[in-house]
């Protein structure tokens, strides 16, 4: 790995065989294993510890049909710490018989998608990156709309009011999104509310 040299990966794996294996693949570079931990559990039983990460990183074969990825995503948003990102695995075009598809308009409750990409060579999953809400009252980052409500929303009560997240440099701080040191370029997105 010559990239992340500064981080630690806690890999979470329900199956013990996956974790030896994946452990095995490691073992060799003293480096690497140093930082790399391997956790045998289901992530449905991870709380707490998913609100240190500001990754966290989803496979593509956790949660094997739509509704159980649904959960699995759902866990997360509950105890992963605002402002953090999930990056996970979904499917796209043909593809789809391979893999569960996320949804990124009605999945991912609670976050705010970033991007997506959609793979157009040998690679199988699409990648999609989101970041959870923030939900301060005094966050700069937040900015709640009073006057528009929303009826049918499935991310929000009836009625709720609505918050935009404003552009920012989500990626500022972590390694994995800025390898050329501050030349990161900002991404915005508009959607319409209708």
């Amino acid at each position: 790995m010559n990239h992340l040299k500064n981080t630690t990966f806690h890999n979470y794996d329900i199956d013990d065989s996956a974790n030896s294996k994946a452990s095995a693949l490691v073992v060799n570079d003293d480096d690497v294993s140093k930082r790399m931990v391997f956790k045998t559990i289901d992530v449905m039983n991870v709380t707490s510890e998913l609100s240190q990460y500001d990754v966290v990183f989803l496979a593509a074969l956790v949660g094997m049909d739509r509704d159980e990825k649904i959960k699995v995503i759902e866990h997360l948003g509950k105890y992963m710490a605002q402002g953090s990102i999930l990056m996970l695995r979904s499917a796209h075009g043909a593809r789809v018989f391979l893999y569960p598809v996320v949804d990124t308009h009605s999945d991912l409750t609670g976050f705010e998608v970033l991007d997506v990409f959609h793979p157009t060579d040998e690679v199988i999953n699409s990648v999609v990156i989101a970041r959870k809400h923030h939900y301060c009252d005094d966050d700069p980052m937040v900015m709640p709309l009073p006057g528009v409500n929303t009826s049918s929303s499935s991310s929000a009560s009836a009625g709720a009011p609505i918050n935009i997240l404003l552009p920012n440099k989500c990626s500022h701080g972590i390694e994995v999104f800025n390898p050329l040191n501050n030349m990161i370029e900002e991404l915005g997105f508009e959607e319409n509310l209708s």
